[in-house]
């Protein structure tokens, strides 16, 4: 689907993208809220802020886990391809660098 369909079918048929089922119910919420085909009931921006900022405490949780659950997957391959040793996160944590 082009940009061009993209904003036609949100436009005139209301489509919106698919939610992932594993997402955090606080971060759906937000996007629907942000989607409502009614503008005068969408959050304004500063609402949109404060959303995201009484959420943090949850989302830095999940990131946590994820990146736990990552750790051990790492930990776990080295079992299997010596290679995975040579992975590790950078500071941020969100990215695998290879040695």
């Amino acid at each position: 689907m082009t940009a061009v369909q993209a904003a036609f079918a949100v436009v005139n048929k209301g489509v919106r993208p698919v939610i992932p089922n594993d997402s955090l119910p606080v971060l759906s919420d937000i996007m629907t809220r942000c989607w409502d085909s009614n503008p005068e009931v969408r959050p304004p921006f500063t609402e949109i802020v404060k959303m995201l900022e009484n959420a943090e405490t949850e989302i830095m949780t999940a990131v946590r886990k994820a990146r736990f659950r990552c750790s051990l997957w790492i930990n776990n391959a080295s079992n299997f391809f010596p290679f995975t040793r040579s992975l590790f996160a950078d500071q941020g944590g969100m990215n695998l660098i290879v040695l």
